[in-house]
């Protein structure tokens, strides 16, 4: 009977003892350095990388048809130094107004 006894609980301890290291085993999956936490923040990250990737290709694109306009399109050139430069062709008249908000204060 004491030979059952033992064999009975030494199984006992066993199960215990597996069912704590798999245990063990779930929270270092689900927390650990590799997983499962660590696998949705590099996706997050991953999402955020190819959304700014989105944006930075957005902004070539316009570049590059900003520098081609510029390359071959003479209105758009006239566009840009007036606008830009403040430039003015040869026989405009340019008439600057200032704003009543800069008038003297001791008026």
């Amino acid at each position: 009977m004491k030979e059952g006894f033992n064999k009975t609980r030494l199984l006992d301890i066993g199960l215990w003892t597996a069912s704590l290291m798999m245990g063990v085993y779930l929270l270092i999956i689900i927390f650990g350095g590799h997983g499962l936490m660590a696998l949705k923040s590099m996706r997050r990250d991953l999402d955020s990388v190819k959304q700014q990737n989105a944006r930075v290709e957005q902004q070539n694109t316009e570049m590059y048809r900003a520098i081609n306009r510029l390359k071959n399109d003479p209105e758009y050139i006239e566009y840009m130094a007036r606008h830009e430069l403040n430039m003015v062709a040869p026989g405009e008249i340019v008439f600057k107004f200032s704003d009543q908000s800069e008038a003297p204060e001791n008026e």
